[in-house]
């Protein structure tokens, strides 16, 4: 029904055959949203497969999975709120263990700034610079990780003493 959205897809799709051609490859997907003839709004991901200079297009209906994404981002938005605003101290990590946010209250207990601990192994160093109970504490987290994910059950509370930037030493659960 936009005649000027039309327009502006099919040049940017004229434009992506000309580059597929002249590099010998297929047309990288694009992502669209198409009015159906019932007026439903769908988003379509379309391929242009490259065939001796001629192209078939292919058409995957992509609206449920950014319907997903979108979903997830509102959650993830709302997950890190309420993490941020939270009295209590929290640090997230990714599965290479790169620290990827740090809250206030982590800042503001035991004064570390994401930047003097980008990894685990940085928090540990610092936290625990013994090393011995570093490795105990580290053994012991493990062992109630593995607990609660192959039996799901809740992360059983352990008091551990961490030393925060100021050289000050916290128990904390």
């Amino acid at each position: 029904p936009d005649e000027q959205y039309r327009q502006q897809v099919m040049a940017i799709w004229d434009e992506e055959q000309q580059i597929a051609v002249a590099e010998h490859r297929d047309v990288k997907p694009l992502e669209y949203e198409i009015t159906c003839k019932n007026g439903q709004m769908r988003v379509m991901e379309i391929y242009g497969i490259n065939i001796e200079g001629n192209f078939l297009a292919t058409f995957v209906d992509i609206t449920a999975r950014k319907a997903f994404e979108s979903a997830l981002q509102r959650s993830e938005t709302k997950f890190r709120s309420v993490i941020e605003t939270s009295p209590m101290p929290y640090a997230v990590s990714d599965e290479l263990e790169n620290i990827t946010f740090i809250n206030t209250a982590f800042i503001k207990t035991f004064g570390y700034e994401i930047e003097d601990i980008p990894t685990l192994t940085d928090w540990r160093q610092k936290a625990y610079p013994d090393r011995s109970y570093r490795e105990w504490v580290q053994n012991i987290w493990q062992g109630y990780l593995q607990k609660t994910e192959f039996q799901d059950t809740a992360f059983e509370p352990l008091e551990i003493k961490i030393q925060c930037k100021d050289e000050s030493v916290k128990t904390v659960m």
